[in-house]
Protein backbone atom coordinates (compact mmCIF):
# COMPACT_ATOMS: atom_id res chain seq x y z
CA UNK A 1 0.00 0.00 0.00
CA UNK A 2 0.86 3.45 -1.08
CA UNK A 3 1.00 4.90 2.95
CA UNK A 4 2.70 1.87 4.12
CA UNK A 5 6.33 3.08 3.17
CA UNK A 6 5.89 6.40 4.21
CA UNK A 7 5.84 8.30 0.70
CA UNK A 8 3.75 8.15 -2.46
CA UNK A 9 4.53 6.69 -6.04
CA UNK A 10 4.80 10.63 -7.00
CA UNK A 11 7.65 10.99 -4.26
CA UNK A 12 9.87 7.95 -5.57
CA UNK A 13 13.49 8.47 -5.58
CA UNK A 14 15.38 10.71 -8.01
CA UNK A 15 16.42 9.22 -11.30
CA UNK A 16 19.47 9.23 -12.58
CA UNK A 17 19.68 12.07 -14.57
CA UNK A 18 17.56 13.98 -12.06
CA UNK A 19 20.42 13.45 -10.11
CA UNK A 20 23.37 14.88 -12.60
CA UNK A 21 21.34 18.01 -13.24
CA UNK A 22 21.30 18.56 -17.03
CA UNK A 23 24.36 16.24 -17.95
CA UNK A 24 24.25 13.65 -20.15
CA UNK A 25 24.61 10.33 -18.75
CA UNK A 26 27.05 7.93 -20.67
CA UNK A 27 25.79 4.53 -21.03
CA UNK A 28 27.17 1.39 -20.66
CA UNK A 29 27.14 -0.51 -23.61
CA UNK A 30 26.45 -3.96 -22.94
CA UNK A 31 27.56 -7.25 -25.02
CA UNK A 32 23.97 -9.30 -25.92
CA UNK A 33 25.07 -12.52 -27.24
CA UNK A 34 23.29 -12.87 -31.31
CA UNK A 35 20.16 -15.21 -30.39
CA UNK A 36 20.45 -16.16 -34.25
CA UNK A 37 20.92 -19.91 -34.50
CA UNK A 38 24.21 -20.88 -35.38
CA UNK A 39 25.36 -21.94 -39.10
CA UNK A 40 24.03 -25.04 -39.74
CA UNK A 41 26.94 -27.84 -40.74
CA UNK A 42 26.34 -29.15 -44.42
CA UNK A 43 24.62 -32.69 -44.50
CA UNK A 44 26.58 -36.16 -43.86
CA UNK A 45 26.49 -36.90 -47.33
CA UNK A 46 28.28 -33.08 -48.55
CA UNK A 47 30.70 -33.88 -45.57
CA UNK A 48 30.97 -36.83 -46.97
CA UNK A 49 31.96 -36.29 -50.60
CA UNK A 50 34.40 -33.32 -50.11
CA UNK A 51 36.34 -35.51 -47.76
CA UNK A 52 36.41 -37.97 -50.43
CA UNK A 53 38.05 -35.53 -52.70
CA UNK A 54 39.96 -34.57 -50.44
CA UNK A 55 41.60 -37.98 -49.97
CA UNK A 56 41.53 -38.67 -54.33
CA UNK A 57 43.11 -35.20 -54.54
CA UNK A 58 45.83 -36.64 -51.80
CA UNK A 59 46.58 -39.64 -53.73
CA UNK A 60 46.78 -38.33 -57.14
CA UNK A 61 49.07 -36.17 -55.72
CA UNK A 62 51.32 -39.09 -54.28
CA UNK A 63 50.98 -40.91 -57.06
CA UNK A 64 52.02 -37.97 -59.40
CA UNK A 65 55.22 -37.52 -56.82
CA UNK A 66 55.69 -41.41 -56.89
CA UNK A 67 56.18 -41.30 -60.73
CA UNK A 68 58.48 -37.88 -60.54
CA UNK A 69 62.09 -38.87 -61.50
CA UNK A 70 64.69 -36.60 -59.98
CA UNK A 71 65.63 -35.64 -64.17
CA UNK A 72 62.53 -34.11 -64.63
CA UNK A 73 62.13 -32.68 -61.21
CA UNK A 74 66.12 -31.06 -62.27
CA UNK A 75 64.66 -29.39 -65.20
CA UNK A 76 61.60 -28.25 -64.23
CA UNK A 77 61.97 -27.67 -60.25
CA UNK A 78 59.81 -29.03 -57.93
CA UNK A 79 60.46 -32.48 -55.45
CA UNK A 80 61.42 -35.82 -57.06
CA UNK A 81 60.83 -39.54 -56.14
CA UNK A 82 63.58 -40.42 -53.98
CA UNK A 83 62.30 -39.75 -50.39
CA UNK A 84 59.31 -42.07 -51.63
CA UNK A 85 61.77 -44.53 -52.49
CA UNK A 86 63.26 -44.65 -49.62
CA UNK A 87 60.00 -45.15 -47.61
CA UNK A 88 59.06 -47.98 -49.84
CA UNK A 89 61.97 -49.58 -49.22
CA UNK A 90 61.37 -49.92 -45.57
CA UNK A 91 57.33 -50.65 -46.09
CA UNK A 92 58.41 -53.56 -48.68
CA UNK A 93 61.15 -55.29 -46.28
CA UNK A 94 58.80 -55.25 -43.07
CA UNK A 95 55.51 -56.48 -45.26
CA UNK A 96 57.52 -59.16 -47.25
CA UNK A 97 59.04 -60.07 -44.13
CA UNK A 98 56.10 -60.55 -42.16
CA UNK A 99 54.24 -62.89 -45.02
CA UNK A 100 57.75 -64.82 -44.86
CA UNK A 101 57.08 -65.30 -40.98
CA UNK A 102 53.16 -66.01 -41.24
CA UNK A 103 53.45 -68.48 -43.97
CA UNK A 104 56.79 -70.17 -43.95
CA UNK A 105 56.53 -71.06 -40.22
CA UNK A 106 59.12 -74.01 -40.01
CA UNK A 107 61.90 -71.50 -41.14
CA UNK A 108 64.96 -70.10 -39.48
CA UNK A 109 65.85 -66.21 -39.45
CA UNK A 110 68.75 -67.54 -42.01
CA UNK A 111 66.51 -69.10 -44.41
CA UNK A 112 64.07 -65.96 -44.33
CA UNK A 113 66.48 -63.54 -44.27
CA UNK A 114 68.05 -65.53 -47.69
CA UNK A 115 64.18 -66.20 -49.32
CA UNK A 116 63.81 -62.31 -48.82
CA UNK A 117 66.91 -61.27 -50.15
CA UNK A 118 65.62 -63.58 -53.52
CA UNK A 119 62.61 -62.27 -53.51
CA UNK A 120 63.71 -58.18 -53.31
CA UNK A 121 65.78 -57.44 -55.11
CA UNK A 122 66.08 -54.97 -58.63
CA UNK A 123 65.49 -57.45 -61.15
CA UNK A 124 62.01 -58.67 -58.95
CA UNK A 125 60.73 -55.09 -58.41
CA UNK A 126 62.00 -54.27 -62.08
CA UNK A 127 60.05 -56.87 -63.51
CA UNK A 128 56.85 -56.25 -61.33
CA UNK A 129 57.00 -52.46 -62.25
CA UNK A 130 56.71 -53.82 -65.55
CA UNK A 131 53.24 -55.87 -64.95
CA UNK A 132 51.82 -52.54 -63.76
CA UNK A 133 53.40 -50.39 -66.55
CA UNK A 134 55.17 -47.97 -64.22
CA UNK A 135 57.34 -47.12 -66.71
CA UNK A 136 55.29 -45.54 -69.19
CA UNK A 137 54.17 -43.25 -66.64
CA UNK A 138 57.25 -41.93 -65.12
CA UNK A 139 57.92 -38.62 -65.91
CA UNK A 140 61.65 -37.97 -67.11
CA UNK A 141 63.67 -35.33 -68.06
CA UNK A 142 65.11 -34.70 -71.22
CA UNK A 143 68.17 -36.00 -71.01
CA UNK A 144 67.26 -39.31 -69.59
CA UNK A 145 64.54 -40.09 -72.02
CA UNK A 146 67.14 -39.53 -75.03
CA UNK A 147 69.46 -42.30 -72.78
CA UNK A 148 66.42 -44.61 -72.47
CA UNK A 149 66.34 -44.92 -68.72
CA UNK A 150 62.60 -45.31 -69.22
CA UNK A 151 63.52 -49.35 -69.17
CA UNK A 152 66.08 -48.98 -66.95
CA UNK A 153 66.39 -51.87 -64.27
CA UNK A 154 67.07 -49.67 -61.47
CA UNK A 155 64.89 -47.34 -62.23
CA UNK A 156 61.56 -49.03 -62.74
CA UNK A 157 62.93 -50.86 -59.25
CA UNK A 158 62.62 -47.24 -57.58
CA UNK A 159 59.33 -46.74 -58.86
CA UNK A 160 57.81 -49.83 -57.79
CA UNK A 161 58.84 -48.77 -53.96
CA UNK A 162 58.09 -45.16 -54.49
CA UNK A 163 54.88 -46.38 -55.74
CA UNK A 164 54.02 -48.40 -52.81
CA UNK A 165 54.85 -45.68 -50.62
CA UNK A 166 52.45 -43.47 -51.96
CA UNK A 167 49.62 -45.83 -51.41
CA UNK A 168 50.98 -46.47 -47.82
CA UNK A 169 50.88 -42.54 -47.18
CA UNK A 170 47.58 -42.12 -48.43
CA UNK A 171 45.79 -45.60 -47.21
CA UNK A 172 48.25 -46.95 -44.32
CA UNK A 173 49.41 -50.00 -44.12
CA UNK A 174 46.20 -52.10 -45.32
CA UNK A 175 46.06 -51.03 -48.97
CA UNK A 176 49.71 -51.28 -49.00
CA UNK A 177 49.91 -55.02 -47.82
CA UNK A 178 47.32 -55.91 -50.05
CA UNK A 179 49.39 -54.89 -53.01
CA UNK A 180 52.84 -56.95 -51.76
CA UNK A 181 50.22 -59.84 -50.68
CA UNK A 182 49.18 -59.33 -54.52
CA UNK A 183 52.77 -59.07 -56.32
CA UNK A 184 54.90 -61.78 -53.68
CA UNK A 185 52.37 -64.34 -52.63
CA UNK A 186 53.07 -66.54 -55.50
CA UNK A 187 56.62 -65.35 -55.79
CA UNK A 188 57.31 -66.88 -52.16
CA UNK A 189 55.49 -70.19 -52.94
CA UNK A 190 57.81 -70.41 -56.02
CA UNK A 191 61.12 -69.43 -54.45
CA UNK A 192 60.34 -72.26 -51.49
CA UNK A 193 59.82 -74.73 -53.65
CA UNK A 194 62.92 -73.68 -56.33
CA UNK A 195 65.00 -73.38 -53.02
CA UNK A 196 64.04 -76.86 -51.36
CA UNK A 197 64.43 -78.44 -54.56
CA UNK A 198 67.99 -77.93 -55.75
CA UNK A 199 68.76 -78.11 -51.63
CA UNK A 200 67.17 -81.40 -52.03
CA UNK A 201 68.55 -82.93 -54.94
CA UNK A 202 72.33 -81.65 -53.84
CA UNK A 203 71.74 -83.59 -50.06
CA UNK A 204 70.55 -86.45 -52.30
CA UNK A 205 73.72 -86.65 -54.26
CA UNK A 206 75.96 -86.25 -51.60
CA UNK A 207 74.60 -88.46 -49.26
CA UNK A 208 74.21 -91.51 -52.45
CA UNK A 209 77.41 -90.40 -54.62
CA UNK A 210 79.73 -88.04 -52.65
CA UNK A 211 79.21 -85.32 -55.27
CA UNK A 212 76.77 -82.82 -56.16
CA UNK A 213 74.95 -82.84 -59.66
CA UNK A 214 75.89 -80.76 -62.17
CA UNK A 215 74.11 -78.15 -64.46
CA UNK A 216 74.70 -76.93 -67.76
CA UNK A 217 72.43 -74.82 -70.47
CA UNK A 218 71.38 -76.31 -73.39
CA UNK A 219 70.71 -73.30 -75.45
CA UNK A 220 69.93 -69.80 -74.82
CA UNK A 221 66.70 -67.72 -75.37
CA UNK A 222 66.06 -66.49 -78.58
CA UNK A 223 64.62 -62.17 -79.46
CA UNK A 224 60.91 -63.92 -79.02
CA UNK A 225 60.24 -62.73 -75.52
CA UNK A 226 57.68 -66.26 -75.10
CA UNK A 227 61.71 -68.53 -75.34
CA UNK A 228 62.99 -69.81 -72.61
CA UNK A 229 66.41 -70.81 -71.04
CA UNK A 230 66.93 -74.70 -70.80
CA UNK A 231 69.18 -75.95 -68.84
CA UNK A 232 70.09 -79.84 -68.06
CA UNK A 233 70.93 -81.40 -64.76
CA UNK A 234 73.30 -84.22 -64.76
CA UNK A 235 73.77 -86.67 -61.35
CA UNK A 236 76.59 -88.74 -60.67
CA UNK A 237 75.25 -91.69 -61.71
CA UNK A 238 74.25 -90.52 -65.28
CA UNK A 239 70.12 -89.64 -64.44
CA UNK A 240 69.12 -86.60 -66.60
CA UNK A 241 66.64 -84.13 -66.13
CA UNK A 242 65.74 -81.37 -68.38
CA UNK A 243 63.92 -77.83 -67.02
CA UNK A 244 62.96 -74.53 -68.50
CA UNK A 245 62.50 -71.26 -67.24
CA UNK A 246 62.15 -67.43 -68.13
CA UNK A 247 65.81 -67.13 -66.84
CA UNK A 248 68.88 -69.65 -66.72
CA UNK A 249 68.26 -69.65 -62.80
CA UNK A 250 65.09 -70.49 -62.99
CA UNK A 251 65.37 -72.77 -65.76
CA UNK A 252 68.04 -75.28 -63.26
CA UNK A 253 65.48 -75.06 -60.51
CA UNK A 254 63.01 -76.44 -63.11
CA UNK A 255 65.18 -79.20 -63.67
CA UNK A 256 66.37 -80.01 -60.25
CA UNK A 257 62.43 -80.92 -59.55
CA UNK A 258 62.22 -82.73 -62.18
CA UNK A 259 65.37 -84.68 -61.48
CA UNK A 260 63.71 -85.31 -58.16
CA UNK A 261 60.67 -86.37 -59.80
CA UNK A 262 62.36 -88.64 -61.74
CA UNK A 263 63.70 -90.05 -58.35
CA UNK A 264 60.88 -90.43 -56.87
CA UNK A 265 61.06 -88.20 -54.24
CA UNK A 266 59.27 -85.36 -55.13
Amino acid sequence: EPGAAGESPAEAAPTRRERAGDRPVRRRRVFVPDASPPEASPPEPLRARRERRRRRAEREALRELARTHASYASEHGGEDNERLEFLGDAVLQLLVTEMLYRRRPGASEGEMTALRQRLVNTDRLAALARRRDLGARVRLGRGAELEGLRDNDRLLAGLYEADLAALYLAGGLGPARRRVEEDFAELIEVAAGERNAKEVLQSWCQARHGEPPRYEALDEPGPDEASQWRVRVVLPDGVEAVGAGRNKKAASYAAARAALEALGLS
